[in-house]
């Protein structure tokens, strides 16, 4: 079963070659949170954000290191792209987080369960309409937590 860790390197490998200029900014930036931009030969736009810390008493996640992240896009070539956000954090993509409480060993219908929920948690958003080439994208992240904003013509 794969673990939010393989989900979260899986998501980085499979960025584009083409690699984007970037800049981070706001509070958290460049220190919880970093982004890297790439662009497939196919066109489509991967933006991987991550949001963590290097403070080990709060590594399991805290509240007050949540963001909410605004992706600025420019030199979009697309009339239209959708937009899918891929998540790897406490509520998505973590077998972890399906284990029910109590329970020392999965028994065959944990089990069952546990490889139902090992899938990389993807989800559509509204699909992106740049104006002069350049749209903006904003979405929410915990920490600890991944995040891959893919455009792809529409």
């Amino acid at each position: 079963l794969r673990k939010p860790r393989f989900w979260a390197a899986h998501l980085a490998a499979s960025q584009g070659d083409d690699v984007l200029s970037l800049a981070v900014s706001g509070d958290g930036a460049e220190v919880l949170v970093g982004a890297n931009a790439t662009r497939h030969d196919d066109g489509s736009v991967d933006v991987l954000v991550w949001n963590g810390t290097i403070n080990s008493e709060m590594s399991s996640g805290d509240p007050r290191l949540d963001r909410t992240v605004r992706v600025s896009l420019h030199n979009l070539a697309e009339k239209s792209y959708v937009a899918r956000l891929a998540r790897v954090d406490a509520d998505h993509s973590n077998i972890i987080g399906a284990m029910p409480a109590g329970v020392d060993w999965p028994d065959a219908e944990t089990w069952s369960h546990l490889r139902a929920s090992d899938v990389l948690h993807q989800e559509r958003l509204p699909d992106v309409q740049p104006s002069g080439g350049e749209a903006t994208v904003t979405f929410f992240i915990p920490m600890p937590g991944v995040a891959r904003l893919r455009l792809s013509a529409g």
